[in-house]
């Protein structure tokens, strides 16, 4: 599909996952947003061929996998397809109102919907993201600009949308406790099938995989390419990334460093 010819419909799916940051409850929801669902599908079943495994195994962050090696090269496969066939979205909520985090997410989608100029979007939610139906279906009628064309609740069980959604926020929610606990797995080896990761830091890998997908801004680049380091980082705070909720100015200052991906060699 050419630039100029923006895809009709988005697939968006959302989930969750919870954990203490300096004694309070953080809630990070993870969004995956693709005009094209069957090549994601694709991609996955081609991973469940290659490491041979079950058609009911949920292929998502707490995989359950009796070889760890195995383990950490589907989960890292699986965030490399995530990067090529999804844009993600995460917002990070201070708290654990569950209702205001989801519309958190709910309205990315639609900014993202509308940056892109996509009219139509269906949302799928894992099931326990929200409480309070009424009030998100309230928010959902107030769509200016997108409609939402289904609504729908699956489990990652029965979605390949929602085991990426699911990878993603373990993965994003993984980055923010290192961040904050200095605690980071050395990557297993060969993580990533030829040894390129091999003595990373998990959440290093992270951080590179998702650069590509990541939504922000970056300054234009000239006819020579950029100018200076600066040049070369994508900005994603207000757009990819939102930070919600009562963080402390430290925290903020420590959770911007989420927000910002480079873009050139990360070697």
């Amino acid at each position: 599909m050419s630039p100029s010819q923006p895809p009709q419909l988005l697939d968006a799916f959302v989930d969750e996952t919870a954990f203490a940051l300096n004694g309070r409850p953080v809630l990070i929801y993870g969004t995956v947003v693709t005009p094209s669902l069957p090549a994601a599908i694709k991609a996955e079943e081609q991973i469940r061929t290659q490491y041979r495994l079950p058609k009911d195994l949920e292929i998502k962050w707490a995989l359950q996998h009796h070889d760890p090696g195995l383990k950490a090269t589907v989960k890292q496969e699986l965030l490399g397809s995530l990067s090529k066939h999804f844009r993600w979205l995460v917002t990070i909520h201070s708290g654990a109102d569950k209702d205001a985090a989801f519309l958190g997410s709910l309205q990315q989608i639609q900014a993202y919907a509308l940056a892109m100029s996509v009219p139509h979007v269906n949302v799928s939610f894992d099931e326990g993201t929200f409480r309070t139906r009424a009030l998100v279906e309230a928010a959902l009628a107030d769509w200016e600009g997108v409609r939402c064309t289904n609504f729908a609740r699956a489990t990652s069980k029965h979605s390949v949308g929602l085991e990426y959604a699911d990878m993603l926020a373990g993965a994003f929610g993984y980055m923010v406790q290192t961040l904050f606990t200095g605690r980071s797995t050395v990557a297993r080896a060969p993580a990533d099938g030829h040894g390129y990761f091999e003595d990373w830091n998990v959440d290093a890998i992270i951080g590179v995989m998702l650069r590509w997908s990541s939504w922000g801004v970056q300054p234009e680049w000239g006819p020579d390419g950029p100018r200076s380091d600066e040049d070369m980082i994508r900005d994603c705070l207000g757009r990819g990334v939102v930070l919600e909720g009562d963080f402390s100015e430290e925290e903020r200052v420590r959770l911007r460093r989420l927000t910002q991906f480079w873009l050139g060699c990360t070697r």
